[in-house]
């Protein structure tokens, strides 16, 4: 059988080296060339493809911005508490993991990122993002000076809105009993010493976040965002938040999943004052364009 009929990217032998056969059939499951006459294996295609990995290949569990050590050191299991041997060992093994090479703020930061993560419920991704940030601002000395919760809270803020994230100061300054305006103020400090191109959060992704909060219909959702649609231009520099709620608010009622002010008003951090009052307004001008029955 000639080598031609076979369509792969593989260097055929032209011949056997035994028997000087040119018929060489190519076995898929093992990955072998072998003589068709004399049945000797002249290559084993798999072996070769899997030795290919050079000294620079990282083989192994892939590296995790969120631990110390990047995921790399190694874990002594817990032995018999009577083996001094075994505690020393995982006492040193511990030090050098945190002391050697690593400032212990960065630990106790994790350990804050970490826990952000897991009660705001952010994606693993963003995680890692944000871990990876602070050890870069951290080696150019640029996370001193302030409150190691400030600094997440800020270098959070950041990567949520690049990915489009939608996690409001507000979340970040009542986890921690925080002023805002110092998340502000770190953020800043941030956005100016990194290369980060960081986009504003879309006015319409305030719906979505509200929506799930208030366990909605998905008809109610679309209604509302048509509503906010139609009258968002002639509210310019006013709060997104207060005009979401309030098309929520009729939207739900004409679904008859009526929610009250001030389940939207905890929901948006708005006053209820302020969305009865956006409303009204938003009512009339429905009305007015024909969107809602008089």
């Amino acid at each position: 059988m000639s080598n031609k009929k076979f369509k792969h990217n593989i260097d055929f032998a032209d011949e056997c080296s035994s028997c000087g056969s040119r018929n060489i059939y190519y076995d898929k499951i093992h990955g072998e060339l072998v003589c068709t006459v004399c049945g000797m294996v002249i290559r084993d295609i798999d072996f070769e493809k899997k030795s290919t990995i050079t000294e620079d290949d990282h083989i192994g569990l892939p590296k995790n911005n969120l631990i110390v050590d990047n995921g790399l050191g190694t874990i002594i299991s817990e032995g018999s508490k009577y083996d001094r041997r075994m505690r020393k060992l995982r006492y040193w093994n511990r030090r050098i993991n945190t002391v050697d090479d690593t400032p212990s703020t960065l630990s106790e930061a994790l350990i804050i990122i970490n826990r952000i993560g897991s009660i705001l419920d952010i994606p693993i991704h963003v995680r890692r993002r944000v871990a990876m940030l602070y050890r870069k601002l951290s080696e150019e000395g640029l996370a001193r000076g302030r409150g190691m919760e400030i600094t997440c809270s800020a270098i959070y803020l950041a990567i949520c809105r690049k990915y489009k994230f939608l996690i409001t100061i507000e979340e970040f300054a009542n986890l921690f009993d925080i002023d805002k305006k110092q998340i502000i103020s770190a953020y800043r400090i941030i956005a100016n010493e990194t290369n980060i191109q960081y986009r504003s959060v879309k006015s319409i992704k305030y719906i979505e976040n509200f929506a799930d909060k208030l366990d909605v219909s998905f008809s109610t959702r679309k209604k509302s965002e048509r509503y906010y649609k139609i009258i968002r231009d002639d509210y310019v520099g006013k709060n997104p938040r207060g005009l979401v709620g309030a098309c929520l608010y009729i939207a739900s009622h004409e679904n008859n999943e009526k929610r009250t002010l001030s389940e939207i008003s905890k929901v948006s951090e708005v006053s209820t004052v302020t969305l009865c009052k956006r409303k009204k307004e938003i009512e009339k001008e429905l009305k007015e364009r024909g969107f809602l029955s008089a």
